[in-house]
């Protein structure tokens, strides 16, 4: 269940402000996603799996941003 998914699974590693730049966003996925490999390797996989989906979300998040800048330049 939800409840214990959030007692079982550590906090987020990283809060992202909306404003971070592509660049900085892909920075931050590429950090996560070596914490992820390295969580799986030391057998931490419920760490590995919180990091999995901050990293999908950020990659959501950098997709949402590209959409908005190429919509800016159209106009």
């Amino acid at each position: 269940t939800d409840r214990m998914r959030m007692v079982a699974e550590p906090e987020a590693t990283y809060e992202v402000h909306r404003q971070l730049s592509k660049d900085g966003l892909a920075r931050v996925i590429k950090d996560l996603e070596s914490q992820m490999k390295e969580s799986a390797h030391q057998l931490e996989f419920e760490r590995a799996a919180l990091l999995r989906d901050e990293i999908r979300e950020l990659k959501g998040l950098m997709v949402a941003q590209e959409v908005v800048e190429r919509g800016a330049r159209v106009e």
